[in-house]
């Protein structure tokens, strides 16, 4: 008699689907059964054949056996669970600890997404919320309850902050006035500085791994410092994609946002609306950093009032202008450490010529204290600022807002500028040539003069003969 699937199945199970043990214990004592069962699947590895897989493989028809999504190597069979419960035939992942763990945090992750992608849907469609199911709402009331909490949390920590900056109250009495505040605001504060220690110790292993890929040194791959490097870098990928998703979608609604209304574009198109708002809210708070460190910085500059009375007097703005001098900062130390300064030609040939006439000439100086711009070129032995405005931003002289041609030559640009704002509805490189020229470069210099700096300005590229005089009149 031929043995084949129908076979086993007849002889295996009940009507009803169950496994008749008595029957499945008999058959797996004969020779043909047994090679015939042995034989049926080439995907089962030795250490982990089970007849009973096999049997509950051909009932329910599982060609291809399941392999752990993480490392792809086998999963184990669970021989205890009953044939009918088939989702639970095998074990999600391998038995490595490792894969258990990240698979976890995927589903975890998953479930996350899933549950935000409801509350932005109802969120957006709240005048509907009526005909959303139970569940969908009961996710929806969740997050809204967790977001509320975390408000909370964070207005009393920012409210016990402000108390402590102003100084009005000591800390005892303001953990005596304020005992819920004060304790949120403590335990808030030892969880953000240990993340930001943990947040240092990944990037520094990270900086540490690079160094060492660069100068091709041994690396330990299984060190704590190599897994850091691994965290820190897979963080950066998944920032990096989410940057770039965030930013096509915001471009993808920008293009068609005048062909819907909102609710039409919520329903159609619920995630890029999402992140079209998000990015956006993101530009307008870059923009508003931005404003509030040139209000700032035109307090000190113009208005004569230092850093402590701007930090009293404006403290929200006082706040952005820190920040953006941060991010500068950081922006520098990357360039300067890599070398990619955008250098033209006559740089070059600047910097050429000043090496041959000081050579402690240092390329993109930044003073933070007394001149917080890159500047050009430095000379430390002469403590001398020099500056090259050679390219078409600066337009070839320097801005009087009391020269006719200046002024006309402004109401071109600003002309030019309107056109291609109508065209394509971007910062161009007329609104470029307008900063750099009227505002940029008046801030620069009004910073040396305030300051009592040396400085020299080149609109054009110096011969070497005016370059040596005029940097002699600066040696003692």
């Amino acid at each position: 008699m031929d043995i084949t699937d129908d076979y086993i199945i007849q002889k295996c199970f009940t009507k009803t689907g169950a496994l008749n043990r008595k029957k499945f214990n008999d058959i797996i004592t004969r020779d043909e059964t047994k090679t015939y069962l042995y034989n049926r699947y080439n995907d089962i590895p030795d250490e982990l054949f089970s007849y009973k897989e096999v049997i509950i493989r051909i009932k329910n028809n599982i060609e291809t056996r399941p392999v752990c999504p993480i490392c792809g190597k086998p999963v184990i069979f669970n021989k205890k669970v009953n044939n009918k419960l088939i989702k639970y035939l095998y074990k999600i992942t391998c038995d490595n600890k490792e894969c258990k763990n990240k698979n976890l945090k995927n589903r975890i992750s998953d479930t996350i997404k899933n549950n935000y992608s409801i509350y932005n849907k109802i969120k957006n469609d709240i005048e509907n919320i009526d005909s959303y199911s139970p569940k969908e709402i009961s996710i929806y009331k969740q997050i809204l309850y967790g977001i509320e909490i975390k408000n909370n949390t964070y207005n009393n920590y920012n409210f016990i902050k402000t108390l402590i900056n102003e100084n009005t109250l000591s800390i005892d009495d303001i953990q005596q006035k304020y005992p819920i505040e004060y304790s949120v605001y403590k335990r808030l504060s030892t969880n953000l500085v240990n993340v930001k220690n943990t947040n240092t110790k990944l990037k520094n292993d990270y900086e540490n791994i690079i160094n060492k890929l660069k100068n091709n040194e041994v690396i330990n791959y299984e060190s704590l410092e190599y897994k850091n490097y691994l965290i820190f870098k897979s963080h950066k990928e998944k920032t990096s994609k989410t940057l770039k998703q965030n930013y096509q979608d915001y471009i993808f609604i920008l293009n068609i946002i005048n062909n819907y209304s909102e609710n039409e574009l919520i329903k159609l198109y619920p995630n890029e609306y999402n992140n079209f708002i998000s990015y956006s809210k993101k530009l307008d708070a870059n923009k508003k950093r931005f404003f509030d460190y040139k209000f700032i910085l035109n307090a000190i500059l113009n208005d004569n009032i230092s850093e402590n009375d701007c930090k009293k007097l404006y403290p929200n703005e006082y706040n952005n202008y820190l920040k953006c001098l941060n991010i500068n900062d950081k922006i520098y130390k990357t360039f300067n450490n890599n070398k990619t300064f955008n250098t033209s030609k006559p740089e070059k040939e600047l910097l050429e010529q000043l090496l041959k006439l000081c050579p402690d000439t240092l390329y993109q100086y930044k003073d933070l204290e007394r001149y917080p711009f890159n500047c050009d070129f430095y000379i430390p032995s002469l403590d001398l600022f020099i500056e090259y405005h050679g390219s078409h931003f600066h337009c070839n002289k320097e801005f009087d807002n009391n020269d006719k041609n200046d002024l006309n030559k402004l109401n071109e640009l600003l002309e030019k500028s309107s056109i291609k704002h109508k065209q394509t509805n971007k910062y161009n490189q007329y609104d470029m040539m307008i900063y750099t020229w009227t505002d940029l470069d008046v801030r620069k210099k009004n910073y040396m003069i305030k300051n009592n700096l040396n400085f020299l300005i080149y609109y054009k590229l110096p011969t070497p003969e005016k370059l040596k005089n005029d940097i002699n009149k600066f040696k003692g």
